[in-house]
């Protein structure tokens, strides 16, 4: 079967937004583009982009599956999607363009475990850092193609018989700075699943290319109270978010009844005039809501898995009850509570 027209793609980081923008293009309209990843990505807001999304429940293997059907005739379509820290693996675009034969073309683009983080000019120096320290047998090419495998951004060799490397969060607004060379290591960043990450993805290199390696993991516990300060607005906002829709319907209730808003305080009219915003922001609700959540909970688990503790499963129920009903202070109290 003979392809009838050209699609292309773009797949870059929308640092303002902390998100990636996957462009499709085509030379015919655009019927439908299917998503297939075999890594957890969280799908945001597409309305104005006149297409439906529809959602299939995925499995482990793929737990995304989603379409999007195009309502009005264009050629390019853009997708925004965000990430998990931690999480790497391949998202499939299936693009079936409004040719005769149908055809579908393919394109795969990779998703990398620390894929949301940005090149800086440097990391901040006053801010409390955990630590990964290393040392073996490997080159400084050994551990740049390592390090490579974990963020985008890195020149294709190394530069320098001495590499520094500087790296923010693009949405969390944690930082990750690293200097190695030939034999030695260290990495410093206050998010703990960016040290556990680096961690796991260099053992398991070195240890398929059969490099010994030696790691030493400093937790830091000053750097989890800073970690949930910056993840507190985006969790708030959700929270914030399910009151504010509670009070829609009897406002609109108070305004049909009353016919003006002018009595009510100032934060309710705002409610009123941003009601269709604010119920549209909140169906897409649980799926941003499991998507924070999974950044705190895996930053626990690194906690303590980093500190030796092969499992904490007893205490992430809990966890995830806290979260559920958020309170700052004491999400904090319990990250700071001994498991012994």
């Amino acid at each position: 079967m003979q392809t009838t027209t050209k699609v292309t793609h773009r797949f870059g980081l929308a640092s303002e937004e902390a998100c990636y923008i996957l462009t499709v293009e085509s030379q015919a309209a655009i019927e439908l583009i299917s998503l297939r990843a075999d890594v957890e990505v969280d799908l945001l807001d597409h309305s104005g982009t006149g297409a439906i999304l529809s959602r299939s429940k995925g499995d482990p293997q793929n737990p995304l599956l989603a379409t999007y059907r195009m309502q009005e005739e264009g050629t390019r379509f853009q997708i925004r999607l965000r990430t998990i820290e931690g999480l790497s693996g391949t998202l499939s675009a299936f693009v079936v363009p409004a040719t005769q034969p149908k055809t579908a073309h393919l394109i795969s683009v990779s998703i990398k475990p620390l894929a949301l983080h940005e090149k800086i000019a440097e990391a901040s120096a006053d801010v409390p850092m955990n630590e990964l320290r290393l040392t073996g047998p490997f080159s400084v090419t050994d551990m740049h193609s390592w390090l490579a495998l974990c963020v985008n951004e890195l020149p294709s060799r190394p530069t320098d018989d001495e590499m520094v490397i500087s790296y923010r969060s693009t949405f969390v607004g944690t930082q990750l700075y690293g200097r190695y060379s030939k034999g030695t290591a260290i990495f410093r960043s206050d998010s703990i699943t960016t040290i556990g990450v680096l961690k796991d993805i260099i053992t398991k290199e070195a240890t398929a290319k059969k490099v010994q390696v030696s790691m030493n993991v400093d937790v830091k516990e000053e750097t989890f109270g800073r970690f949930l300060e910056l993840v507190h607005p985006k969790l708030n906002y959700q929270h914030a978010l399910t009151q504010q829709v509670r009070m829609v319907e009897p406002l609109r209730e108070v305004q049909l009844q009353e016919g003006e808003t002018k009595f009510l305080h100032p934060e309710l009219q705002s409610v009123l005039e941003q009601a269709a915003e604010i119920q549209q922001q909140f169906q897409l609700q649980p799926q941003k809501l499991a998507f924070l959540h999974s950044i705190v909970i895996s930053a626990y688990r690194h906690k303590w898995r980093l500190r030796g503790y092969q499992s904490v499963e007893h205490r992430i129920k809990d966890l995830q009850r806290l979260l559920e009903s958020y309170n700052l202070e004491v999400v904090s109290a319990f990250f700071s509570e001994s498991i012994d």
